[in-house]
């Protein structure tokens, strides 16, 4: 927030008044203000960045300290975002090596880290349970970028899955030879791109092409071809 800007808002929580652009008379206002910053107002009041007055009125300061500083919240959070990502309904959990993954995790992106990695954990957990393996890799969750091992692989799964009834990981595995977690990555992606439908839950969790006009494209045909995944 700008000299300026910082000057308005401050006659505004002196006054209690605004005038609207283009008016010319001033109307009452009443209102709470949640100001909320990752700046040291104190040292930029010391530089003159920063209004000491407006400083002074905004009241009280709360620090909230970063996640890693409060590893009592993570599992907690944690839990909440797998519910979030159940959409109702019955939520993944978090096996032993998970929850001490996510405790050991220093979490520089904070929260929006979290929420991420649960998010895209529970899409690709196994049998309902998301373990260290699918939290640990680089980035704001597991991976879903191309890797040439895979680009064959997806084609392969697609083949399967059109020539036949829908198919679990593990049947898919075996069918075409295909790493597990490979799979896996595979198949969230397109489910995601509408390529392939996810029905079922656990362990028996099946998978089946996309019924023709059921995302207005034709059967089996992801939003990105094999060789975009």
């Amino acid at each position: 927030m700008g000299p300026d800007l910082q000057a308005a808002l401050l006659r505004v929580l002196e006054d209690g008044a605004v005038r609207r652009l283009g008016a010319v008379e001033e109307v009452r206002v009443e209102f709470g203000l949640v100001a909320a910053t990752h700046r040291d107002l104190g040292r930029l009041v010391g530089e003159g960045r920063f209004r000491a007055d407006l400083l002074y009125r905004l009241g009280r300061i709360l620090r909230i300290p970063p996640l890693r500083e409060r590893p009592g919240d993570v599992l907690l959070l944690a839990r909440a975002f797998l519910a979030e990502a159940a959409d109702g309904g019955r939520p993944a959990v978090l096996d032993a090596g998970a929850e001490a993954w996510l405790l050991a995790h220093p979490f520089p992106g904070n929260v929006r880290e979290l929420r991420c990695r649960l998010l895209a954990a529970a899409a690709l957990a196994e049998g309902g349970v998301v373990g260290r393996a699918d939290l640990e890799e680089d980035g704001t969750g597991p991976s879903l970028e191309p890797f040439p091992a895979e680009r064959g692989g997806a084609g392969s799964i697609l083949e399967a899955l059109r020539h036949g009834p829908p198919r679990t990981v593990g049947a898919l595995v075996r069918e075409t030879n295909v790493p597990r977690r490979t799979v896996q990555r595979l198949l969230a992606s397109l489910v995601r791109d509408g390529g392939i439908l996810r029905e079922g839950r656990g362990p028996a969790t099946r998978y089946a092409v996309t019924p023709p006009g059921a995302d207005g494209e034709a059967t089996g045909s992801p939003r990105r071809t094999s060789e975009g995944i």
